[in-house]
């Protein structure tokens, strides 16, 4: 039977449908992508630590690159940022403060469906949230990692948009537009200029 698949236990039972009040169509979306999240998927030890190489933190630090950008006017193009600093010690949690904060408060989990694009990212372990956010009219960019029970049924590009971990395209300090040369930019600039694939 090792072919036959079931959902996980947080998958039956603790997953109600999403409440119609929370959706709204995709045109009354604010047009960001949106992600909260604490710094789960990685332990962090001392002052000079490697945090920056861990794949959350390379993502809000995506988001801050892009959002400082000149050529960019909505401040909240990448709406990304942490709520909690998690598996850190005190310099390497002051570190991460310096670093991308100051945190963000946490938000209800309705907030999510305001936004037309959503970024999922495993932590450490698979993301939680997936399922919902499939649910609310919103375009989801994953970031997985882990596998998980739906893996053989949903479609890539149908169902959701793909995002390799590397995600942030690997960016060098001196090197002009880099940041828009990763998997997660490149798609999500597709994916603003067919609005009409996307809503199907």
């Amino acid at each position: 039977y090792y072919d036959i698949i079931v959902p996980s236990q947080y998958s039956i039972g603790s997953r109600q449908p999403v409440p119609s009040s929370w959706l709204i169509s995709f045109e009354e979306k604010v047009p960001s992508m949106f992600w909260r999240g604490s710094s789960t998927g990685g332990a962090l030890r001392g002052p000079s630590c490697n945090g920056k190489l861990f794949h959350r933190q390379r993502a809000v630090e995506l988001a801050r690159k892009v959002n400082s950008d000149t050529e960019i006017q909505d401040a909240s193009f990448l709406d990304f940022a942490f709520t909690e600093y998690k598996y850190c010690e005190t310099d390497s949690c002051e570190w991460m403060d310096r670093s991308y904060g100051p945190l963000s408060k946490q938000v209800p989990f309705s907030d999510n469906w305001l936004y037309a694009y959503l970024f999922d990212i495993d932590g450490n372990s698979w993301s939680q949230r997936f399922e919902q956010f499939l649910w609310g009219n919103s375009l989801v960019f994953r970031a997985g990692i882990f596998g998980q029970w739906f893996d053989g049924w949903l479609q890539e590009w149908k169902h959701f948009i793909p995002v390799s971990l590397d995600f942030d395209g690997g960016t060098n300090e001196g090197e002009e537009n880099v940041i828009w040369d990763g998997d997660l930019m490149k798609k999500f600039r597709w994916a603003q200029t067919h609005e009409e694939e996307v809503k199907r």
